[in-house]
């Protein structure tokens, strides 16, 4: 079976298998959706990517980007939310509790950062700067994504240049979809565009130049992007910088796909025309590990209800809390009675509490 590898900038793997497709998604890049065959909304896309920001806009932008550092090294990028000193960026470039994280500012300021909190179920970290009388250049919030086939814009800093480029792409998909990111999944945007490593953390903005997403990954195919970007969604930038507080996200430590997705030597191992979540890997010593669920295993039903797709199972688990059980009916390959198995998820920001 083939891999779709998580490659972070600093070269952090994990893995999910996917059929007939060797695809990989790496933290820090973007790409390209298909478009639809319906000519009205093909012009808009057309007339949408004709779009650039003003030259004030583009100043705006670039005063409030940062470059992120991990123990001296970059790791991304990031921008400026408040007059404070308030940062945001990708979770996955700022390492773990007690590592040194530092800026670079668009004035070549090089500034110690104090990680404020951190939602990894939305790769996402706030930081803060040090105070000083003038107030930081920042970038407001936009009340909402813009819609369907709109021209947004990225700025930040790839790892093999010395200066930020501007990026531009088009909101692809309004809807949000679980990507996995490291040791759990991420519910993403997919958008247009093709950014270079080092983007992680780069802001997204609409042609006011208000953040409305944050850059993380891209999928690619040994290596080359194939044409899919994502970034963490408004709303949970919004939630992080309100709360000021790390996150509680729950989590299970099983990497899932729908069984459907799965080489032929797995689907036959499983009655023609069965559904579920075929389970690919499981993490020693975490939730479902502790549950006895295994790779192989085949979850049918979530609390006694069928389940047919990775998204509405890992949106139940997004709906409950730390500490909270989740039951699940399983098939076991060559068993022909369904079980019974009680998941009591886990704390995925432990390490940051």
């Amino acid at each position: 079976m083939s891999k779709c590898t998580l490659l972070s900038t600093g070269s952090i793997e994990g893995s999910v298998s996917l059929a007939r497709r060797d695809l990989a998604l790496r933290i820090a890049v973007g790409a390209l959706l298909a478009g639809t065959s319906k000519f009205g909304t093909q012009y808009a896309f057309a007339a949408s990517a004709g779009a650039t920001l003003t030259a004030e806009v583009y100043a705006r932008l670039k005063a409030a980007s940062l470059v992120v550092m991990l123990e001296g090294q970059m790791k991304g990028s990031g921008a400026l939310v408040d007059a404070g000193g308030l940062v945001i960026t990708s979770a996955h470039g700022i390492g773990r509790k007690g590592s040194r994280v530092e800026v670079l500012t668009a004035a070549a300021e090089r500034l110690r950062a104090e990680v404020v909190a951190v939602d990894l179920g939305h790769d996402l970290a706030l930081l803060k700067l040090p105070t000083r009388e003038a107030d930081y250049p920042f970038l407001s919030l936009a009340d909402q994504l813009p819609g369907f086939g709109t021209a947004i814009f990225c700025l930040a800093q790839p790892e093999s240049l010395g200066a930020p480029i501007l990026f531009r792409g088009l909101v692809t998909n309004e809807n949000p979809t679980f990507v996995q990111v490291l040791a759990d999944y991420v519910p993403a945007l997919a958008l247009e565009g093709t950014l270079p490593p080092g983007t992680s953390g780069g802001p997204w903005v609409d042609i006011q130049g208000r953040l409305v997403a944050l850059q993380f990954g891209f999928l690619h195919m040994h290596n080359i992007p194939i044409g899919v970007a994502f970034a963490s969604p408004l709303g949970a930038i919004r939630q992080l910088l309100a709360s000021r507080q790390h996150a509680k996200t729950p989590f299970t430590g099983m990497v899932i796909s729908e069984l459907w997705r799965q080489q032929p030597n797995s689907l036959r191992m499983f009655p023609p025309q069965t559904e579920g979540l075929f389970i690919v890997s499981v993490a020693d010593n975490q939730p479902a590990a502790r549950a006895g669920l295994k790779p192989g295993d085949l979850i049918v039903e979530v609390e006694s209800r069928p389940v047919r797709f990775r998204d509405e199972f890992l949106s139940k688990i997004r709906s409950k809390k730390p500490g909270d059980q989740l039951s699940v009916g399983l098939i076991e390959p060559g068993v022909p009675n369904k079980r019974e198995a009680m998941i009591t998820l886990g704390l995925l920001e432990t390490s940051w509490q």
